[in-house]
């Protein structure tokens, strides 16, 4: 290895190629966080050079790069590997041609010459096209790059961008080289004409030499044998944003380079990775609990625990990975590759089928839908360890361990249970799963789960899934009370959760409908108080399950709250089936407190029966487990007791958060930079980025300092001692330091 600190001239100068790996990211700076900082940098050592006289000028720093050397036959052009630093040499590269056309729209000729030595290889020394320009960038990148660097000057951008196909599938649609390469030769032409057409010409000299002369980069070269994955890994390893995907596939490629000389590596990277670096799918967030994650990273998260049946956490799946490749798993990287190619495949079509609105769904699909709807997410590790190739399940198979796993998820979900030990629940499903032959699967899981007996994992029996639907405001829960209501719709059109026949009514669309009170929460101008019933018991009931339906569309407030004669009318109108229908065949003339107790108990009773236990299966609790619910303290608790109201601001208790502030929705839902939270502490890492207990964190009222873990503590202090609930937070964070 070899280190020194190098000016642009001494990179660039020799006759050479710095090679971005296939493999690589994508270009990705961008104007606010790079290209502008960059320009003011160069232009502070611009306007020193022109002020300095004989006072020393010292170089700006830019950072470092690391680059290998490859071996090529003797008298070909010299080629290295950018093993960290792309973005800087290609942005740097996209600057000098940009300056070096403007430089030569002002007739400063040898300026301009001396900057395209740096840009350009001679033609003597050019065996292929390929080899013209210094920077060889990633395979996707190539044609917007050679198309900019190639293009006579001055560039018509407009022609370039309508020259190139931006694929709209594509997860990076921007032209995000065209638009750097513009950039500078903006702020290059605006600095050279500054003071006038009789200075552009000493300005260009200074130009030219604080880019050649007056920028300083750290060069680590390696040698052709040194191990450039672990010197990438160490540097990458202080908060880069490389994502595990990132780190992965640099690792995989870095091996099949090593292990196989003789392959063609462009080829593999087409056929097994390619999508995940092209395809929007991949590069959207996808939550796991309290965080969000590139969906790719999140997948080879997955895919890792159905790998090994343990717990990967977000921050370790590269870690595990190559301990995977390098100490547990026989086998060549090439059938890696296949495998993890083909269970993305699966995983794509699955995800994409669970956002499909219409339509009959595959069990797993079915499944993918209705753990979304419940921030479950994590479980979908046992869906890639069914549907693997090497287990060879039957689909009746995987059908019956996913209701297993549904019934235990939804019932749990019903009583607001505590999420917090899923991802150690689902890793020893996994485990149970591959242990299992496709004869034994489906009692081996059933087994697992009706055997829980702590409070993060047991399986709530009837008894007391029956009791929560009761008796419950099952309305502020919103996305798993329309999920619910989904199915019961779709049970009274024939369907189970494994599917029907195609003759039958189709499921239910799916995330489009709305949940619609059928007495309405403003019921007193036009629904009648019955003789026995208080206002409070009215209040209460309008917000169980039996008096919950389904609608096309959201009532305004005047038919909402409209007498049934005239309401039923609406709700046929906006009718979405069997539910709708039912309701106002058996109640022509009047809906009333005990019609809605008598369907909450059929209501219930299908519930019951979507998700069931297994027969006879009643809860074994831990001597440490209260015998009466416990559930967690969320925000719809404080809702329900009047603590917190609809539209309450929180305000971020940090100095350095100001203006970053939240809102209560209807839902119980924090609503953030146009994002929904389940949790305090889910908006509170949105917005800190690292694990962030939010009780604490969350301010109601910013001159007395309120805290929302105040208000919890006094809803708590109101409860029947024998009630227990959790948070849906860690109190023990830092967020009692002082403000920033």
């Amino acid at each position: 290895m070899h280190t020194d600190a190098q000016p642009p001239h001494k990179i660039f100068n020799m006759p050479q190629q710095f090679v971005v790996p296939l493999f690589q990211r994508r270009y990705r700076w961008t104007e606010e966080k790079q290209w502008d900082p960059l320009w003011r940098d160069i232009q502070r050592v611009a306007e020193r050079l022109l002020g300095a006289g004989k006072d020393t000028v010292n170089p700006h720093f830019l950072g470092a790069v690391v680059l290998q050397q490859i071996e090529i036959p003797t008298g070909s052009l010299q080629e290295k590997t950018i093993i960290d630093g792309q973005q800087r040499l290609t942005t740097l590269q996209l600057l000098m041609d940009a300056v070096h056309g403007e430089l030569l729209k002002v007739g400063a000729r040898q300026a301009a010459a001396r900057l395209g030595t740096l840009i350009e290889n001679g033609e003597q020394f050019r065996e292929t096209p390929e080899e013209q320009f210094k920077i060889r960038p990633t395979h996707e990148d190539r044609p917007q790059f050679d198309a900019v660097m190639a293009a006579k000057h001055p560039v018509n951008y407009v022609e370039l961008k309508k020259a190139l196909t931006i694929d709209d599938s594509k997860k990076d649609r921007s032209y995000r080289i065209l638009e750097a390469h513009e950039f500078f030769a903006a702020k290059s032409r605006e600095w050279l004409i500054a003071e006038g057409e009789s200075n552009t010409g000493r300005r260009a000299d200074i130009l030219d030499k604080a880019l050649r002369e007056y920028l300083q980069i750290v060069v680590i070269d390696l040698s052709i044998d040194e191990n450039s994955q672990e010197i990438f890994e160490t540097l990458n390893s202080r908060g880069v944003e490389l994502t595990a995907a990132d780190l992965i596939k640099n690792f995989v490629f870095q091996r099949l380079r090593i292990d196989n000389p003789g392959s063609q590596i462009e080829g593999i990277y087409n056929e097994y990775w390619r999508d995940f670096d092209r395809l929007a799918f991949w590069d959207e967030e996808e939550s796991l609990g309290r965080f969000t994650q590139k969906r790719s990273s999140a997948f080879l998260g997955y895919w890792l625990t159905s790998q090994t049946g343990e717990e990967t956490v977000l921050n370790e799946v590269f870690s595990k990975f190559k301990s995977l490749v390098l100490y547990d798993l026989n086998i060549p990287m090439l059938e890696l590759l296949g495998r993890i190619n083909r269970s993305a495949a699966i995983y794509k079509k699955l995800v994409e089928a669970s956002f499909r609105k219409d339509g009959d769904l595959t069990r797993p699909e079915l499944f993918m839908y209705r753990i979304k709807c419940l921030d479950s997410n994590l479980a979908k590790a046992i869906v890639l360890t069914l549907v693997d190739e090497q287990h060879k399940f039957e689909n009746v198979q995987i059908e019956e361990v996913l209701d297993i796993i549904e019934s235990w998820i939804c019932r749990r979900a019903i009583l607001q249970k505590t999420t917090r030990r899923y991802n150690y629940v689902f890793a020893d499903i996994v485990k149970t799963i591959r242990s299992s032959t496709p004869e034994t699967v489906v009692a081996a899981v059933r087994d697992y789960l009706a055997k829980e007996s702590a409070e993060s994992s047991y399986w709530p029996d009837d008894e007391e899934v029956a009791a929560e639907l009761e008796t419950r405001n099952m309305y502020r829960r919103r996305a798993r009370g329309r999920m619910i209501l989904e199915a019961v719709e779709d049970h009274y059109r024939g369907w189970k959760n494994s599917g029907m026949s195609s003759s039958e009514p189709p499921r239910v669309s799916r995330m489009v409908y709305s949940i619609e009170h059928i007495i309405p929460r403003g019921w007193s101008k036009n629904w009648k108080l019955p003789t026995g019933v208080t206002e409070s018991e009215r209040d209460t009931r309008v917000n169980l399950l039996g008096n919950l339906t389904l609608v096309t569309k959201s009532l305004n407030s005047s038919l909402s709250n409209d007498a049934w004669e005239n309401k039923k009318t609406t709700l046929t109108k906006r009718d979405i089936g069997f539910m709708n229908k039912g309701i106002i065949a058996a109640h022509p003339t009047a809906w009333t407190d005990e019609d809605i107790i008598g369907r909450g108990q059929e209501l219930k009773e299908i519930v019951l029966g979507i998700w069931p236990a297994p027969a006879g299966h009643k809860v074994q609790r831990d001597r440490n487990m209260n015998v009466r619910t416990r559930r967690e303290v969320s925000l719809v608790h404080l809702l329900e007791a009047d603590l917190i109201k609809v539209g309450q601001i929180l305000y971020p208790k940090r100095g350095k958060y100001a203006g970053k502030n939240g809102v209560i929705v209807e839902s119980g839902e924090i609503l953030l930079d146009g994002k929904l939270f389940y949790s305090p502490s889910g908006a509170a890492v949105y917005l800190t980025n690292r694990p962030t207990g939010g009780w604490r964190f969350w301010l109601t009222n910013q001159e007395s300092k309120q805290m929302l873990f105040d208000l919890r503590k006094q809803f708590l202090d109101g409860l029947d001692s024998e009630t227990g609930l959790d948070d849906d937070d860690e109190d023990d964070d830092d967020d009692n330091n002082e403000d920033d």
